[in-house]
């Protein structure tokens, strides 16, 4: 009845003496075939690249100790044709007055699913450290009280770290200081922000990164609280993105964009001062040309008084 292969093997006699049924639910093979083949079934069902001893082989069992539980795992071919990965559980439970085994005990577990998921694991978390790797974004790791766990490589460059050890279980907030640029400001930590609200902080293009070697550098930053199955805030994940570039660039093109302004305006003054000028010398000249008409005379001088005052007002714009 237990749900699990059970067999008996005697060495003297290199024979299975019992295979209960749950065998054939395991590999697919009837308990009579493997009676009938004994110790040469396991070769044939075995994946070729098994090498230790297996089950039934004598050497296998020499140096046991009276009261050991050797356990082994073999990947078996089951009669449909798919691998199982099988747990194997031996016991000598008979021998002789020398104490040489005589009959062995074994007990089978499929254990596929097991593997499989080992495997999966495995693979997810190469998946994920290949990942972690290849980002151009700083990725930071804390537990509950905000201790870094990991950090990829572009975070530990980005805060001035050359491997993990340096700071392991340090605080976030110990490796580095944000600061608002506007105001010179020191942030709080987003971190812990986030562990405390359950929420998720961002910092944007403001932010200045201070690092414990004396490097600023311009951040945008998200701070995410990490939660188990059950909604349990068990930590946070911080992405750190360099933006020191960008920053100096956009600055650079508002500079530019500013000359541009400031040659448009330039050049809408001087339009105007000679515009003005122009009606300056028209009226001068006018004047002169009618110095014996006294009307018009101080006509034409009004006029010119009138665009140097125009000329004061735009030089007063000016300053």
């Amino acid at each position: 009845a237990m749900p699990a292969g059970l067999y008996t093997y005697d060495l003297l006699e290199d024979r299975f003496v019992y295979v209960n049924r749950q065998v054939e639910d395991i590999l697919g093979y009837a308990p009579e075939e493997i009676l009938e083949e004994g110790r040469d079934f396991f070769p044939g069902i075995l994946e070729p690249e098994k090498d230790e001893a297996l089950p039934g082989d004598p050497a296998r069992y020499a140096g046991m100790e009276p009261d050991s539980v050797p356990e082994s795992e073999f990947r078996m071919h089951h009669t449909q044709g798919d691998a199982r990965w099988i747990n194997i559980r031996e016991i000598v439970y008979s021998r002789d007055r020398e104490g040489r085994p005589l009959q062995i005990l074994g007990i089978a577990n499929d254990i596929t699913r097991r593997k499989q998921a080992e495997v999966d694991f495995i693979q997810e978390k190469e998946w994920q450290s290949v990942t972690l790797r290849s980002i151009g974004d700083g990725v930071i790791s804390t537990d509950r009280q905000g201790r870094i766990i990991s950090m990829n490589r572009v975070a530990l460059t980005l805060c001035g770290f050359r491997n993990l050890v340096v700071v392991y279980v340090m605080a976030l907030y110990e490796i580095y200081t944000l600061r608002d640029e506007r105001n010179g400001e020191t942030l709080g930590s987003p971190v812990q922000q986030a562990l405390a609200t359950g929420e998720t902080v961002e910092y944007y293009f403001s932010t200045v990164m201070e690092t414990t070697d004396g490097r600023k550098t311009y951040v945008t930053l998200q701070a995410n609280p990490l939660r188990n199955e059950e909604q349990v805030i068990i930590g946070a994940v911080c992405v750190l993105r360099d933006v020191t570039e960008q920053v100096r660039t956009e600055r650079e093109l508002r500079k530019m964009q500013a000359l541009d302004s400031l040659g448009l305006l330039a050049g809408g003054i001087a339009h105007d001062f000679n515009n003005i000028l122009t009606a300056i010398q028209n009226n001068i000249s006018l004047a002169k040309m009618q110095a014996d008409e006294p009307e018009n005379l101080i006509h034409r001088l009004e006029e010119a008084e009138n665009a140097c005052m125009r000329v004061r007002g735009l030089t007063q714009q000016l300053l």
